[in-house]
């Protein structure tokens, strides 16, 4: 099989004289829509999984957009507290079977033409959450800036440790050491955050593919779906593809492993049993380039101990956006991107999350950090004062 790497970017934080906290739903079912972006020229942020956010920003306009809605731009006087979206009318042409090897070629002829293939800089969020046995009980977020190596990495161009130089301006953490069984979960590195945005190409054998065109937009949908026969891992997901410059603008995967083995380590047994991945492009017009604007994994780890006595469930997430990309600006190297993030050490700076402007906190992560704050059970770590 062939691999396209595609790596995760970065976000900013700022504010201005206007601002306005609102929630998004569902103009059908008037359901919560998590993951909205709220941008315009200037500032970023996106929904959380509530439907709410908090846009700041010295521009009057604003847009909100996500893959399967009309966007909506319109400006910080003519918005109301709650912000109905409408489904994008997108009806799917018949289902063709193809091989897609043509189309591949169309994309790697084209990867110069829509990637950065050089050094580059923008600024990230990213907040990871830990479910255990479905409840809370680590939450974190993380800002700065970020330098790279390139955006786009192929098999002429290894990935190594020392691409990423990462400056930490803002952090908050709280959360749960070690579980009920003195089980400590490790939280991937920024590295290892990083590199699992190297995607795999999958359009080679073991798969099968269904290719669909929208009717009313210049986009193609390759689905693909791993072969039912394949005994190891079902995998299936799409990229949504622009016909007019061939360039990947989305991303989604989902692996669930048949019956996966337990790994050991020490007297814990442990095993993934899925895995679920979205990513999302977004090309920038001043430098007619892509960049990824928004990006969300999800894992969910089965432990045990060597004499199953017990079975827990770990399920985390990782929500990453970005801005100012491709910018210049100076980045001074301050952590270790090969260390659990978790295990990160950084002032909290009270002043700025009260005023971020990327994610806000759900009111289930609210009632975690309450509980968390008076819990006299378990060992917290946290920097919040």
């Amino acid at each position: 099989m062939r691999f396209l790497y595609f790596l995760i970017l970065s976000a900013n934080i700022g504010l201005a004289q206007n601002s306005h906290k609102g929630i998004l739903v569902d103009a059908d079912d008037k359901n919560p829509i998590e993951f909205v972006g709220v941008y315009n020229g200037v500032d970023y942020t996106s929904s959380n999984a509530d439907g709410k956010f908090l846009f700041t920003s010295s521009k009057d306009s604003i847009i909100f957009y996500r893959a399967g809605y009309k966007k909506l731009s319109t400006t910080f006087s003519q918005l109301s507290d709650t912000i109905f979206l409408e489904r994008s009318p997108y009806e799917l042409e018949e289902v063709i079977l193809t091989n897609a090897k043509s189309l591949w070629q169309k994309i790697t002829d084209s990867i110069r033409s829509n990637y950065v293939i050089a050094p580059y800089k923008e600024k990230f969020f990213l907040r990871g959450i830990l479910k255990y046995n479905d409840e809370i009980t680590r939450i974190q977020d993380l800002q700065g800036k970020l330098q790279r190596k390139t955006l786009l990495y192929n098999k002429d161009l290894p990935l190594t440790t020392k691409d990423y130089l990462v400056e930490l301006s803002n952090m908050r953490k709280i959360g749960v050491v070690k579980d009920d069984h003195n089980v400590y979960f490790k939280f991937p590195t920024l590295f290892g955050l990083f590199s699992s945005f190297v995607r795999l190409n999958a359009t080679g054998e073991g798969f099968i593919l269904t290719e669909k065109s929208f009717q009313n937009e210049e986009k193609i949908r390759l689905e693909f779906q791993s072969d039912p026969a394949h005994d190891l891992v079902d995998i299936s997901g799409y990229y949504l593809i622009n016909t007019t410059n061939n360039a990947i603008e989305e991303f989604h995967v989902k692996s669930t492993p048949k019956n996966p083995p337990f790994k050991e380590k020490k007297w814990v047994r442990y095993r993934t049993t899925y895995y679920e991945l979205s990513v999302f492009f977004e090309k920038k017009p001043v430098h007619n380039k892509y960049f990824m604007r928004q990006a969300k994994s999800r894992e969910i780890v089965e432990t045990s101990d060597k004499k199953k006595t017990f079975s827990e469930t770990y399920d985390s997430s990782f929500i990453f956006s970005t801005s100012h990309n491709f910018e210049d600006f100076p980045i001074k190297k301050n952590i270790n991107a090969t260390k659990d993030i978790f295990r990160l050490k950084y002032p909290y700076n009270a002043t700025f999350w009260k005023s971020q402007n990327q994610l806000l906190l759900t009111n289930e992560m609210l009632d975690f950090i309450k509980k968390a704050n008076n819990n006299k059970e378990f060992k917290i770590s946290s920097n919040i004062k």
